[in-house]
């Protein structure tokens, strides 16, 4: 299902990305050993190439004139997690007419397993977040905070298990104490995905209530002209009727 998301409706999910990844390499390394140590690297294997994916997607990448970006796994962690639609942040109907986002090719028809209202849903999340990305500043800095967040954290539960071996201690104890730091890594990775995203929720939600004020008066601004301009027009009419 990722591959087929990813190759014909060119979209990304993370979360059955990380869940492939996870489980194709622990297959891969239990068919071709037994050894309970290469056992026990495995899992610090897999933490270490979660880590470098998450690490890569923090280099800007886009390919086929822009059509295809590469952003931060957190943003589309996000819009599988905290999917938001443009009423719940008091967003205009008409924003996306002006960023000109063409989201509707990456959401093709999934007809076998979801209903049209809930693609027209899965639409409208992914261009709230594209425009959310592009005007809020607060929300890029979430989605790299995040990534890089758990970057490291994925590295660090690795390197600590990678010592636990090194030193020789018995397996028991490798299996006690890297449950251990892969538990409190987590933990500590998860409060600080939290902080994040509430912080970077209150101050988009602030900068979007500005910009929904910046709309308004340049409405206002161009009504006003608009009767000026007509106004001044119909003056000469006017005086030539009387």
């Amino acid at each position: 299902m990722v591959i087929f998301k990813a190759i014909w409706c060119c979209t990304f999910d993370a979360l059955g990305f990380i869940v492939f990844v996870t489980f194709a390499i622990s297959a891969v390394v239990a068919i071709i050993t037994h050894n309970a140590i290469i056992l026990l690297l495995e899992k610090s294997l897999v933490t270490f190439i979660l880590s470098i994916i998450f690490a890569v997607t923090l280099i800007p990448v886009h390919c086929c004139h822009h059509r295809c970006r590469l952003r931060p796994l957190a943003y589309y962690m996000y819009l599988d997690l905290v999917p938001t639609n443009r009423d719940e942040l008091g967003l205009s109907e008409n924003i996306f007419s002006d960023e000109q986002i063409q989201i509707n090719s990456q959401y093709s028809e999934l007809q076998e397993e979801v209903s049209i209202k809930q693609l027209s849903n899965k639409q409208e999340v992914a261009q709230v977040y594209e425009w959310i990305y592009k005007n809020c500043s607060s929300f890029r800095m979430s989605c790299y905070m995040i990534t890089s967040i758990w970057a490291v954290g994925f590295l660090l539960e690795f390197l600590a298990r990678l010592f636990l071996i090194l030193i020789h201690l018995p397996i028991n104890k490798i299996v006690l104490y890297a449950h251990i730091i892969l538990s409190s890594i987590t933990v500590l990775c998860i409060i600080s995905t939290i902080i994040c995203i509430v912080i970077e929720r209150r101050k988009t939600l602030l900068l979007i209530e500005r910009w929904n004020i910046q709309g308004k008066e340049k409405k206002l601004s161009e009504i006003s002209t608009l009767f000026a301009t007509v106004k001044y027009h119909s003056n000469p009419v006017l005086y030539i009727d009387t």
